[in-house]
């Protein structure tokens, strides 16, 4: 979903894991979505705890969208990088088609690069 993320130097300077290893490619940055009710816990994006449902992606020049539909939660996940910054943004829109309250937890796990200097 969000790759890895690094500053200035994608090699030298990484602030998340990366492996360049497709059939294992466990990812870095995660985003996951409990629902409360259901007691049902999945990723905002394909990898690494799907649910059943279909997710889509639209890449475009220097961002990425996902959307995806779980009970009755509709998800989109747009990831960039503005120009005039150094972060990464994760902007996270979430609209309950249903009509009961549904309390949510939203984690989001990095699996950081430590480095001794």
């Amino acid at each position: 979903m969000g790759g890895y993320t690094w500053s200035k130097n994608s090699r030298l300077n990484r602030i998340t894991s990366w492996v360049n290893t497709p059939a294992n490619d466990i990812p870095s940055e995660i985003i996951y979505l409990k629902d409360i009710n259901y007691k049902k816990t999945w990723s905002l994006n394909f990898s690494p705890k799907p649910d059943d449902n279909d997710y889509y992606v639209i890449y475009g020049f220097g961002y990425a969208k996902f959307y995806h539909a779980s009970l009755g939660i509709i998800q989109e996940t747009e990831i960039f990088v503005p120009e005039e910054d150094s972060i990464k943004v994760n902007l996270i829109r979430l609209k309950n088609t249903t009509s009961e309250k549904r309390p949510l937890k939203l984690v989001y796990y990095i699996k950081p690069v430590l480095r001794r200097r």
